[in-house]
């Protein structure tokens, strides 16, 4: 009887054991579930949709054009109609808002040609964006003669010198900035700083700093901070982390250029071409 009986109890035995297990098993995974699950970079903001963004700036536009028909030689409602084009330019990657952008700041300073340091700016990150670094650095000295404390004005001088190969002034506005203002924007400049100087370490102290100040209305910005982080990360090697920073960036901004410029580049190193195609049919027709 006992013989009989004795593989019905191993049986069980086994089948309680598993049970056990599958109940230990579930226990851990449940408390490490918010730990995996969990995003290193978050962002106090759900992502907005593309398009309502550039909705925004033409309506943006149409206000300013309306402005400027009532009142045909006021400089101002010039001067912030292109700056709606350059944010225009940045948030679709199309090169004629910067045009539009540069022709309108132009026609701000003729009607204004004094105290019109929004113009100047505009006219400054067109520079920028051409690599024309020369000009963007004259430009934005004008403005710091008026506004020694321009946030817009020193933050060009950096990217300014940072394509000159500048490092030392570069690196001299970035701690001035950040002491002044220790913004997404700021942030990301000085770790910027501290890439082109090889300070791998306080690059990534300064990135993961930006993202925890980044506030709800900067999509722009703190797409273009994931972008930048993402391509250090790749320069190094990384392309995991690169690949995480970049698809948060087109979930903030999903056409954003640069991210999708920067994400082809990688999945072509790895071999992706079929994502590269992909990435610049989205393009063409954005």
């Amino acid at each position: 009887m006992l013989l009989t009986l004795r593989p019905y109890f191993l049986q069980r035995r086994q089948q309680l054991l598993w049970g056990l297990g599958l109940i230990l098993f579930a226990t851990i995974l449940q408390q490490l579930k918010p730990l995996l699950s969990s995003n290193p970079y978050n962002y106090p903001f759900s992502s907005p949709n593309n398009s309502d963004i550039t909705g925004q700036l033409e309506e943006e536009l149409a206000f300013h054009k309306n402005r400027i028909r009532q009142t045909p030689t006021d400089g101002l409602s010039q001067s912030a109609l292109a700056n709606t084009y350059l944010n225009l330019a940045r948030a679709t990657g199309d090169a004629n808002w910067y045009l539009l952008a540069e022709q309108s700041a132009e026609q701000s300073l003729q009607k204004l040609p004094f105290s019109n340091q929004g113009a100047q700016l505009v006219q400054a990150k067109v520079a920028e964006a051409r690599h024309d670094f020369d000009r963007a650095v004259f430009l934005a000295d004008q403005v710091l003669i008026t506004q020694p404390a321009s946030e817009q004005a020193q933050s060009i001088l950096i990217t300014a010198h940072l394509g000159k190969g500048n490092l030392t002034a570069a690196k001299a506005i970035a701690e001035q900035l950040v002491q002044q203002v220790p913004t997404l924007g700021t942030l990301t400049l000085r770790a910027l700083v501290h890439v082109a100087q090889g300070e791998d370490a306080l690059a990534i102290q300064n990135f993961e700093a930006a993202l925890k100040v980044e506030e709800p209305q900067e999509a722009g910005s703190s797409a273009w901070t994931r972008t930048l982080m993402g391509r250090f990360y790749a320069s190094r090697g990384d392309g995991q982390r690169a690949r995480q920073l970049y698809q948060e960036a087109l979930e903030i901004l999903p056409r954003y250029p640069l991210a999708l410029v920067q994400m082809a580049e990688l999945e072509m190193r790895q071999g992706h071409y079929r994502w590269v195609h992909l990435t610049f049919e989205v393009s063409i027709n954005t």
